[in-house]
């Protein structure tokens, strides 16, 4: 069953055991994947956390030259992505590929739009529960048109130094401990669009694992909680070490306060 729509707002945290520990909601644009998936013709949903091709319809890589230069290059090592004169020479073979492609949304779309929650929660949290002031380069990644947000959205997929730029310099210093995490995921799926390119996009073998990967991240992550030092006079540290046992009841008082 793929969900449609993964939002900040449609992922509830149980504060439950394992597995129950969260819960997807509003199930409206839910379908069950490889009978009636929707095409990428027309993005529903929030669109703030789509990716480029579910923004765009267009390939996070360029299919023709991941093919032509797989034995050589990885993922990061060279420019695959589309070009906007790709786009513009409609007698391209390139063109004529992005015509014909049908992309549809498929796994790899919904653990993407995991990453851009927790992305999003990052740039836009001074901590949980307290916002603050987005940056211009936080507008152009969620807050903009649908080609201005895919444009980057797909740069920052395959390029180390714009995820850096736009999004792991961004975070609140609360969150700096997730800088690897987000980048250890932005890694994974990055190779999951890369195998997209080279199998087909509807090989199986193609994203293969990519959850469970996800999931080791994100445990991984988890279980280093444990081992945070002795807050001491660190501010943060201190943050985070309360936040483990907050009071919903501050949180909302800081949240109400915050706006």
């Amino acid at each position: 069953m793929m969900h449609g729509d993964i939002s900040e707002s449609n992922i509830l945290l149980t504060g439950g055991q394992r597995p129950d520990r969260g819960l997807l909601i509003d199930l409206e644009m839910a379908f069950e994947y490889g009978k009636a998936e929707p095409t990428l013709d027309l993005p529903r949903g929030h669109r703030a956390f789509m990716g480029k091709e579910v923004l765009t319809s267009i390939p996070v890589f360029d299919p023709l030259l991941v093919q032509r230069d797989s034995g050589n290059a990885g993922p990061e090592r060279g420019h695959y992505g589309f070009s906007d004169d790709d786009l513009e020479q409609e007698n391209s073979q390139v063109y004529r590929e992005v015509e014909d492609m049908s992309l549809r949304r498929q796994p790899i779309h919904e653990l993407e739009g995991f990453f851009w929650v927790l992305c999003w929660i990052c740039l836009t949290r001074e901590a949980p529960g307290i916002y603050r002031q987005s940056s211009q380069k936080v507008a152009l990644i969620f807050d903009s048109n649908l080609d201005t947000m895919g444009n980057i959205k797909g740069r920052i997929m395959i390029d180390a130094s714009t995820m850096e730029e736009y999004v792991l310099s961004n975070l609140a210093p609360y969150f700096f401990p997730l800088k690897a995490t987000l980048e250890d995921l932005r890694r994974i799926l990055c190779q999951g669009y890369w195998n997209r390119a080279i199998l087909g996009y509807e090989h199986p073998l193609a994203v293969e694992g990519l959850k469970e990967k996800f999931l080791a991240v994100l445990e991984a992550r988890e279980a280093s909680v444990d081992r945070l030092q002795s807050p001491g006079d660190n501010r943060e540290i201190q943050r985070r070490t309360y936040d483990r046992w907050y009071d919903p009841i501050d949180y909302a008082a800081s949240w109400t306060n915050a706006r």
